[in-house]
């Protein structure tokens, strides 16, 4: 799939400032997050990695399965991890 350069620039900066921004505490009172803050925290850092470097090239076959996977697992976490 061919994407234009401006596009691709514009994802990179999306996750690489969305990874970061999804790690980094919140406000709130110290020594209140629960182990798994720190799991959704590094989901999403791996999840944002990932996105950009497929934004920058394509992978064989075998790699697109690991990252639905990956990803498969990731959000169902994600919804158990909000409704507790």
């Amino acid at each position: 799939m061919a994407v234009p350069l401006a596009a691709r620039w514009l994802l990179t900066a999306v996750f690489v400032m969305a990874g970061p921004g999804a790690a980094l505490p919140r406000r709130g009172r110290a020594g209140t997050a629960r182990p798994v803050d720190w799991v959704s925290a590094v989901l999403c850092l791996v999840m944002c990695a990932a996105l950009t470097a497929m934004t920058w090239r394509s992978e064989p076959a075998a790699a697109a399965w690991v990252q639905v996977a990956v990803f498969g697992c990731a959000a169902p976490w994600f919804v158990l991890a909000s409704l507790g």
